[in-house]
């Protein structure tokens, strides 16, 4: 959970650079200034670009091998920072060929609005990640659809999960025939946790089988938590 802290961090660095550029964007509209050097500006940039491109890719490759909340975070600024230099460029050359000399503080609000947008989203994950939150509805109702997609479960209740620091929990109760044999029985869960982890890899899965009907246990002093989803 120390990469949901290093994100929080980077969030706040990356809004206070938002805010701090928006205040000199403001006393740049009313007193403007040109950028006395552009092409040497406009190289440097250009070269930023490269390096940028060459360390998402880097990132890129990261991920894929172990997914992590801290590149991830650090991946999607590099990736906006690429966008919005090739931004720069293109101001620079406008006010090479004199361009009006208000474009510069002007582009530089939006770029403003996306680095707020960037650090609220890095907070996001990042706070995720610490609270343990449960997953979005449009995520829990993928294992619902997968859970209803298995005859053999007549019915299931308890979904509970969580999101603990890259992996996400998983608990539920499934009712099931109690004349099934239990290797029957316990192919079909095994099936069904196959399914769960095909689609969310990071997943660890606990499923308690209930015969049809019989749904009271002593695993369950939550109140209102046991109810049936399905």
């Amino acid at each position: 959970k120390v990469e949901g802290l290093v994100a929080l961090g980077q969030s706040m660095v990356i809004f206070g650079g938002g805010i701090m550029l928006f205040i000199e964007s403001i006393r740049r509209i009313s007193t403007p200034k040109t950028v006395e050097e552009p092409i040497i500006a406009g190289t440097l940039i250009a070269l930023s670009i490269v390096l940028s491109f060459i360390l998402v890719k880097v990132q890129n490759y990261s991920l894929e091998k172990k997914h992590s909340l801290a590149i991830e975070a650090d991946q999607y600024h590099y990736s906006g920072d690429i966008f919005l230099n090739l931004g720069v460029i293109l101001t620079l050359t406008a006010q090479y060929f004199n361009g009006p000399v208000w474009l510069d503080p002007v582009f530089a609000i939006f770029v403003v609005i996306y680095l707020l947008f960037t650090a609220k989203n890095i907070a996001g994950k990042g706070l995720n990640m610490l609270l343990d939150r449960e997953l979005p509805e449009n995520e829990r109702k993928k294992i619902i659809s997968i859970l209803e997609s298995y005859d053999s479960i007549h019915s299931f209740h308890d979904l509970r999960t969580r999101l603990t620091g890259h992996k996400i929990d998983v608990v539920v109760d499934v009712e099931m025939d109690p004349d099934m044999k239990l290797k029957d029985a316990h192919d079909i869960v095994k099936a069904l946790e196959d399914d769960i982890i095909k689609e969310f890899p990071n997943a660890e899965i606990v499923t308690h089988m209930d015969p049809i009907g019989d749904t009271d246990d002593s695993r369950h002093h939550v109140e209102e938590i046991h109810k049936k989803a399905h």
